[in-house]
């Protein structure tokens, strides 16, 4: 397997944001099942998974500060990386909906895909997902049974 290089987290808006892996200080998830066929456009192989564990590092509270109401910039390839915009990691804070994460190589290439649990508690909300913010760290724990 290429070696990982960022991880793209995905919500449910379609938005997206990359991190790259000096700011992930934990991933783990759990035995992941193939599905028959790719959920992305580019055909990355797509998997899910009973949980997932994400840990990022922030380096400043202005990290954690983001409003889409008043940034004017969309969550989308091209605009979505933390390295231009760390103040996009506020956006974890503001909604729980990761839909999934996708592994990608040095160049942003998709490696894989995985599908996160989703239970539904209102048209936008996933209620196996929990987020917490530690001095330095986000922690993110979405589990099928919370």
């Amino acid at each position: 397997m290429k070696d990982i290089e960022f991880v793209e987290v995905g919500f449910e808006n379609f938005e997206s944001i990359i991190i790259p892996t000096d700011r992930i200080k934990t991933l783990e998830f759990g035995k992941t099942e193939r599905r028959e066929k790719s959920s992305y456009a580019d055909n990355a192989p797509t998997y899910t998974s009973r949980y997932l564990t994400l840990e990022i590092i922030y380096r400043d509270k202005s990290e954690l500060i983001y409003d889409f109401r008043t940034d004017g910039k969309p969550l989308e390839e091209g605009n979505n990386s933390v390295q231009e915009r760390p103040n996009i990691l506020g956006r974890l804070l503001n909604f729980n909906d990761i839909t999934d994460i996708r592994l990608l190589d040095e160049n942003k290439k998709p490696i894989k895909g995985i599908y996160v649990p989703w239970i539904y508690v209102g048209d936008f909300d996933n209620g196996a997902m929990i987020t917490d913010v530690s001095k330095d760290i986000i922690s993110i724990n979405i589990r099928e049974e919370t």
